[in-house]
């Protein structure tokens, strides 16, 4: 017999972990770090491909396959979980993501694509890993809540990405500082993954 929540009747919903919970705050900076490779890329890609003097073809193909790799990354970053862990895949794709902001500064076209669709695709599975990694350490019931509370990461990497690359390139008339913070941010990302404990399996 269970409430309307999915408790059992007469037992409490367990309490969501608060924002100052240490999980979280680890499970946070890792999704703003690679958020913040995510959409330097999108936002920056463009002017990146150009510098570097690249045909305009190659941009668009750049942009393409920036998306393809997402949309890619979004429909298996949940089964890739499934076959590592979400431990792997968040160390993976931080790893995945430094590798292809350091290809789209480069002058190579196929550099530079094959870079974008790994960027696009690490990116694209954090949205179907991150649900999975959640449950694996607080349990199945608080995917939602503690999700809800990660994506400020979201947000705030939303907001310093973009503002800060184009103040960068103010600066300094190139992308590569901006690309250095991502890659920092993705090593300190995969270091958080690597210190992580194997998922307790916590019941659900």
């Amino acid at each position: 017999d269970r409430s309307v929540d999915g408790a059992p009747s007469g037992q409490a919903s367990p309490t969501p972990p608060s924002f100052a919970d240490p999980g979280i705050v680890v499970l946070g900076i890792a999704f703003f770090a690679i958020c913040y490779g995510g959409l330097l890329a999108i936002s920056q890609t463009a002017g990146m491909v150009a510098s570097n003097g690249l045909s305009p073809r190659t941009i668009d193909t750049t942009l393409a396959m920036l998306t393809v790799g997402y949309l890619g990354g979004s429909l298996l970053g949940g089964k890739l979980v499934e076959v590592t862990s979400g431990r792997a895949t968040l160390i993976g794709a931080s790893i995945l993501i430094a590798i292809g902001l350091t290809s789209l500064n480069l002058s190579s076209p196929v550099v530079v694509i094959a870079g974008a669709l790994a960027v696009g695709a690490a990116f694209g599975s954090s949205a179907s890993f991150m649900p999975i990694l959640i449950g694996e350490r607080f349990g199945a019931a608080m995917i939602g809540p503690v999700y809800g509370k990660l994506i400020v990461s979201y947000g705030l990497a939303g907001l310093v990405a973009p503002w800060l690359s184009g103040l960068l390139f103010e600066r300094t008339g190139g992308y590569m500082s901006a690309v250095w913070i991502g890659i920092a941010l993705c090593a300190l990302s995969a270091l958080l993954g690597a210190m992580m404990a194997k998922a307790p399996n916590p019941a659900t």
